[in-house]
């Protein structure tokens, strides 16, 4: 079953092989392109997407990086395997809804992603384990460069054109996305969100933009594209995970020193349901598995390294769950009783 295959490939951010991936899970650096001389894909017709779609796939398929990459068409896929690739953050909750023209081109690795008539013709992603911004950018520009740029729509002042006019200019989207527990249960959260605006970001939730923040789960990425060049939008980005890094460590020990009882009975709680559940919904083993990662990091629970979380807590989403332990089974408390198993079983792995 391909949603089976598709939650089972090795996705290259799981490794948190970057700097700071205590907190730091992933990073990600996106380019939105469109050919010029064609509508843009919001205003197009289905001809014109179909069309767009063929042009767009011959450009990619063209770079020696990607000749040997899996391609999906999302009309031809059945919905898990749709939800499956945007839980595996390869495809975006646009394009998972479908429409004629609509594919993504990803590499064998799990870092680069190519979403081909999403609110673009074209949306490049390349995405790594832990703060690695600048290699991710070094990536997606390697491919960009191989690719035939003078058939993207550009103007002379306004840079390369989009769909949407926050991402007109250079078309790169840099995000971090960080685990911030600490600064959540001490209430920091909207504090630091408006920090972020000033400093021309914004906050979202784990899956980016109109998605809540599950298990103290944040992206930070620019708002503004146009002005700045690419190095110093990955730089700027950059510099303030840094610094939401050392805020959520520092945090982290206030919360050790003033949290007393109620702390430890938390992490203990967690380490508990976690480790004896027989159901699981998504949003408790998030906020369960948050908890517990906070108390190995606190020196209360065995070290959990990050690679393992990092799955771990993409595994018990709705979509991986049933790929790959029910993938027959449409009921919810099907799901529950996966999800409980999963994460019991992996649990104790880790213990052994």
């Amino acid at each position: 079953m391909l949603a089976a295959e598709l939650a089972s490939r090795p996705l290259e951010w799981f490794s948190a092989r970057g700097d700071l991936a205590e907190v730091v899970m992933s990073s990600r650096i996106r380019f939105a392109r469109n050919l010029k001389d064609r509508p843009f894909p919001t205003f197009a017709s289905p001809e014109d997407l179909t069309s767009a779609q063929e042009e767009v796939m011959s450009l990619l398929l063209s770079v020696e990086h990607l000749r040997d990459s899996a391609v999906y068409h999302i009309d031809q896929l059945d919905s898990l395997s749709r939800q499956v690739l945007l839980e595996n953050r390869q495809i975006s909750p646009a394009l998972a809804r479908g429409g004629p023209g609509r594919s993504v081109v990803t590499d064998s690795r799990g870092v680069v992603s190519a979403m081909v008539n999403e609110e673009d013709h074209l949306r490049l992603q390349v995405l790594l384990g832990g703060l690695n911004l600048r290699e991710a950018l070094s990536v997606a520009s390697s491919i960009l460069e191989r690719v035939d740029e003078s058939r993207f729509a550009f103007h002379r002042s306004l840079g390369f054109l989009s769909s949407c006019p926050t991402n007109v200019g250079t078309g790169l989207r840099a995000s971090v996305m960080l685990h911030l527990p600490g600064l959540q249960r001490l209430g920091r959260m909207e504090a630091v969100s408006l920090e972020c605006q000033k400093l021309g970001l914004v906050v979202r939730g784990a899956f980016g933009e109109g998605t809540p923040s599950q298990g103290a789960i944040f992206q930070i990425s620019n708002q503004v594209t146009l002005g700045p060049t690419e190095e110093e939008l990955e730089e700027k980005t950059s510099a303030v995970a840094r610094r939401l890094f050392e805020e959520e460590m520092r945090a982290r020990q206030e919360l050790l020193r003033v949290g007393g009882e109620n702390l430890e009975d938390s992490i203990f709680r967690a380490y508990g349901i976690l480790t004896n559940a027989r159901l699981l919904s998504s949003r408790e083993a998030m906020e369960l598995l948050s908890t517990l990662r906070l108390g190995s990091s606190l020196g209360m629970l065995r070290p959990m390294p990050a690679g393992f979380w990092n799955r771990l807590v993409m595994d018990v989403q709705p979509g991986r769950v049933q790929a790959l332990r029910c993938p027959d089974d449409t009921d919810p408390s099907g799901r529950r009783r996966a999800r409980a198993a999963l994460v019991r079983e992996r649990l104790a792995e880790m213990a052994a």
